[in-house]
């Protein structure tokens, strides 16, 4: 049965708990149809059906974030809902065509997100969730607003969020020295996505 109120939760950044428990078995449904293509990721592993539940998550986060990192949902509300079912479907066609394109093709030509992941994933599991959408709101809109700003929208002090901009800076340093322009800069996009991601699940979770 069609639950198209699900993919408007995801739509506004509101997705419930069964919501995802929806989205998901539809894309793990989906995504068995692909199962017996060798250049769609699985898991690896010869243990168990827990370690493919594992990565099977996983892969669906990713399609959350190329969902929402491409804008995809920006117009959800203008499609009928005896549609959004069909469009959300399609995109996740599309997201496994892309995988699959991306897997095959060789690393050497474009940049890759998967050569980021490792990095991407440290700088985010240094960051408290709870201070997710302060990080959101100071490093990934243009014009930046002032720390005064953002203590004022969040009722934190200066002060705080001042280190709190340090501090991601200074990870941002550590773990990632980009070679070149170009890839500084598809870097911070992915990054930018990643943590849009993340931010959407942790609200939507808890």
């Amino acid at each position: 049965m069609s639950h198209p109120k699900y993919i408007r939760e995801l739509a506004n950044n509101t997705l419930s708990k069964k919501g995802y428990g929806y989205l998901l078995s539809l894309f793990l449904r989906i995504f068995s149809s692909y199962s017996s293509s060798e250049s769609i990721p699985k898991a690896q592993s010869d243990d168990s059906e827990i370690s493919n539940q594992k990565e099977n998550t996983v892969l669906f986060h990713g399609f959350l974030k190329s969902l929402i990192g491409s804008n995809s949902l920006k117009y959800i509300a203008k499609i009928p809902d005896s549609y959004k079912t069909y469009f959300f479907v399609n995109k996740l066609i599309q997201f496994f065509s892309k995988e699959e394109s991306i897997t095959s093709a060789d690393e050497k030509t474009n940049l890759k997100t998967s050569s980021f992941q490792a990095q991407i994933k440290e700088i985010a599991n240094a960051i408290e969730y709870s201070n997710l959408p302060i990080i959101l709101d100071l490093f990934f809109v243009d014009p930046m607003p002032s720390i005064d700003e953002i203590s004022a929208k969040y009722s934190k002090s200066p002060e705080s969020i001042t280190d709190m901009t340090a501090s991601f800076r200074r990870e941002i340093a550590r773990i990632y020295q980009p070679k070149n322009m170009e890839e500084g800069a598809v870097f911070l996009e992915e990054l930018h996505h990643y943590l849009v991601t993340i931010n959407t699940i942790n609200t939507s979770v808890n």
